[in-house]
């Protein structure tokens, strides 16, 4: 009876952590590398340019200016923890102080790390279209909601694509 538990167990072990696996975007340092790319092309893109700025005036565009750079910051300040994240990598590489199975384990934390952080970009993405519309008038939020979409899954930054309706 213990043999059956224990082999059930492990089957499940191994099930959950192929679908954990399956929804994954780093699986190697050039992962992490093509993900910075984006991350800093996506902090620098001028995103106001999505939208006729004479259809925001004052505190509106204000406002939007505000969360767009606000939420600029946060994609650098990613882009930024990326970059750490792969020097981890290299220094992990590097070391003689781990056997290999020491530094795949290590490694596969770095990059579970950093997909983290990619899906954490996702969220504050739709934290940030849901924040401006409070700022846009509807129609112009629905035209530059449809450019940004268009724009950021085009990065194929994350596992699934922006869809705000």
């Amino acid at each position: 009876m213990k043999k059956i538990l224990s082999l059930f167990s492990v089957l499940c072990i191994l099930f959950f952590s192929a679908i954990s696996s399956a929804e994954a975007v780093i699986y190697s340092e050039y992962d992490i590398d093509v993900a910075i790319q984006k991350m800093n092309e996506l902090a620098s893109q001028d995103l106001l340019g999505f939208i006729n700025r004479n259809e925001l005036v004052g505190y509106r565009l204000d406002n939007v200016n505000m969360a767009t750079m606000q939420y600029q910051m946060n994609v650098k300040a990613t882009a930024d923890a990326l970059v750490n994240m792969r020097n981890r990598v290299d220094i992990i590489r590097n070391s003689a102080d781990f056997s290999d199975s020491e530094k795949n384990m290590q490694l596969n934390q770095v990059y579970q790390e950093a997909d983290a952080s990619i899906s954490n970009t996702t969220s504050k993405t739709v934290m940030y279209l849901n924040e401006l519309r409070r700022s846009m008038p509807t129609i112009t939020y629905q035209r530059y909601v449809k450019k940004f979409q268009e724009y950021y899954n085009q990065l194929n930054l994350g596992n699934y694509p922006v869809a705000i309706k």
